[in-house]
C-alpha cells in the first residue's frame, strides 16, 4: 500500500473526531537542516580522542547519535555474558556513550540564538502545518520527541504580516509555582493540568529543567533573557 501524501492523510482523518501529531527530527530538519540534522552534527564532531566511536558509526552505517549511544550502552551490559573476562571494554563503551551525549549538547550551541534568527515565512509555514492539529474542532494533541526550541517558538509566535492569526492551542501542562507565583519560571503541574495539555515534550527540551524538586520551564516573558542563555 503506497504511503499517503500529507493532504490525503488530512482528508482521511476527517472521519475521526480529533487529530493528533507525533513530531520527530524531520520537523526541525525541514526548517534548518544545517543545524538540526545529525549529519551536520556528525561532520562537526571530533572523534580523535575516541576513534572506536567513529568505527561504531561506520559499522552501523548511520550518523544517528542516539542509535550509537543505545548500541554502546546495550553492548556494555551484555558483553560480560559472552566474554568471561570482558576487561575494560564495557566501561569504555559506557564512557564513549557518555561522551556522545556531551557532543549532543553542542546542539544548544548550534541552535538559533533568538527567534528572529529564523525567517518569518518559516514560522508561518510551521504554524499553518500545526493548525491541522492544534486549531479548530478537530484540535488534538502534539507530542514531540525534539528537544530544540522550534516548536515552542512557533507556538509563541504571531502570524502577522502573513495573514489572519491562527489560534493554536499551546497549553503544555506548566503553570505558576504556588509557593512562588512571581518566580521567573513556571512549573509542571502534574495531574492538575496534564489532562488539559495539548503539547507534550516527551524527551524534555532545552527550556525545561529538572531542579530535583520540580520540573521547571524557563520563559522569555518572565525573565527577559533569551532561552538559550538561560539554558
Amino acid at each position: 500500500m503506497p504511503l499517503l501524501t500529507f493532504g490525503e492523510a488530512i482528508t482521511d482523518s476527517e472521519q475521526f473526531s480529533k487529530r493528533h501529531l507525533l513530531l520527530g527530527n524531520g520537523f526541525s530538519i525541514a526548517c534548518r537542516a544545517d543545524i538540526f540534522h545529525y549529519g551536520s552534527l556528525y561532520d562537526q564532531a571530533d572523534f580523535s580522542s575516541a576513534p572506536e566511536v567513529e568505527a561504531v558509526f561506520t559499522a552501523l552505517r548511520t550518523k544517528d547519535f542516539e542509535a550509537v549511544i543505545r548500541t554502546l550502552e546495550s553492548a556494555a551490559h551484555i558483553l560480560p555474558a559472552y566474554v568471561a573476562d570482558g576487561g575494560a571494554a564495557p566501561a569504555k563503551m559506557l564512557e564513549h556513550a557518555a561522551m556522545l551525549k556531551e557532543i549532543l549538547v553542542q546542539i544548544a550551541g548550534n541552535h538559533p540564538h533568538i527567534p528572529s534568527d529564523i525567517p518569518e515565512d518559516k514560522f508561518w509555514a510551521c504554524r499553518r502545518f500545526l493548525s491541522h492539529f492544534l486549531s479548530g474542532e478537530k484540535a488534538g494533541c502534539v507530542f514531540t520527541l525534539n528537544y530544540d526550541l522550534l516548536l515552542y517558538w512557533t507556538l509563541m509566535h504571531d502570524d502577522l504580516p502573513f495573514g489572519d492569526p491562527i489560534d493554536l492551542a499551546k497549553s503544555d501542562g506548566f503553570g505558576n509555582d504556588e509557593d512562588k507565583p512571581d518566580a521567573d519560571y513556571v512549573v509542571w503541574q502534574g495531574e492538575t493540568n496534564a489532562h488539559s495539555a495539548s503539547v507534550m515534550f516527551l524527551h524534555g527540551a532545552l527550556h525545561l529543567f529538572d531542579s530535583g524538586k520540580d520540573l521547571l520551564k524557563y520563559t522569555w516573558v518572565r525573565k527577559g533573557v533569551p532561552l538559550i542563555d538561560q539554558a
